[in-house]
């Protein structure tokens, strides 16, 4: 069940060019710049192995509300916990982020994730009804469903607490696909935390061995590209990816960054605030 809410020539070195050869030239350079854009490279300093201008970031707090950080890395905007409507007393807000739409989308409790605009705080469309609302404790648990969106293929992905990651179309709100249980290598009754791969259109998820496992292709299956997560991975709040960066929110309130690419750790960004954050959404 799905519920939505209305809402010149010249020298160089002595060679002379043509204007034909200038026109190639720049139409090349203004190419690959494009490509770039379009494909979500983001310059990199080689001594550091992290990029000099972060993706936009949102961060849930532990009181309810979210600040979303400019690409610079400065906070940009303060959402209240009143713009939100929790439903329930917020220990793990799930975020993940619209790029297309710019909608920010949301879950405080198993039962319903939602959307809000933050540009008017006018909410959006919002999915609820699935399976596992029946199972004892998880209709009324104030954890959020962890969620993950690819706006590129406009793919919502939930997981569900009787096993598998559930592929609804972003824009319909209509189940396209699922991931099998068998797929998703985590402890019963455990909602893993997600995210996706806006390049490859990947998932990535928290297994049970204490790592990050990818799952790739048409039917999501295990492509054997993990990261180590030192860490239980039941404590692993929440993932976020966004331009080849894939970003671990921790229990403790720590963030841990990862080149998608290289399958390597890098430098986090720093985190506003004071207060403990519990939900993340690379792409602000």
């Amino acid at each position: 069940m799905t519920t939505r809410s209305v809402a010149a020539p010249s020298l160089v070195h002595g060679h002379r060019w043509s204007a034909a050869a200038l026109a190639v030239v720049v139409c090349g350079a203004l190419s690959l710049a494009l490509i770039a854009v379009l494909s979500g490279w983001s310059w990199r300093d080689s001594r550091l192995g992290q990029p000099l201008s972060p993706s936009a970031l949102a961060v849930a707090y532990e009181e309810g509300s979210v600040i979303r950080l400019s690409a610079d890395g400065t906070p940009e905007e303060a959402l209240p916990a009143e713009v939100l409507r929790h439903l329930f007393s917020v220990t793990r807000t799930q975020l993940a982020t619209d790029t297309r739409t710019g909608l920010l989308w949301y879950s405080d409790t198993h039962t319903v994730v939602r959307s809000v605009d933050p540009r008017s705080g006018e909410l959006g469309p919002s999915l609820g009804g699935f399976a596992d609302v029946a199972l004892i404790g998880c209709a009324t648990t104030g954890d959020g469903r962890p969620i993950a969106i690819d706006a590129v293929r406009r793919r919502l992905f939930v997981p569900i607490a009787t096993g598998g990651i559930l592929v609804y179309d972003l824009d319909t709100l209509r189940l396209t696909n699922s991931v099998g249980a068998g797929e998703v290598a985590t402890e019963p009754g455990l909602l893993p935390a997600v995210a996706t791969d806006d390049r490859t259109g990947a998932l990535w998820y928290g297994s049970r061995d204490d790592s990050l496992v990818e799952l790739a292709g048409p039917q999501f299956r295990p492509s054997g590209r993990q990261l180590p997560y030192a860490s239980d991975a039941h404590a692993l709040r929440a993932l976020s990816a966004s331009g080849g960066r894939l970003l671990a929110l921790g229990g403790d309130g720590s963030l841990r960054a990862y080149d998608l690419a290289r399958l390597s750790e890098m430098q986090p960004p720093a985190l506003p605030g004071a207060g403990q954050p519990v939900g993340i959404a690379a792409g602000g």
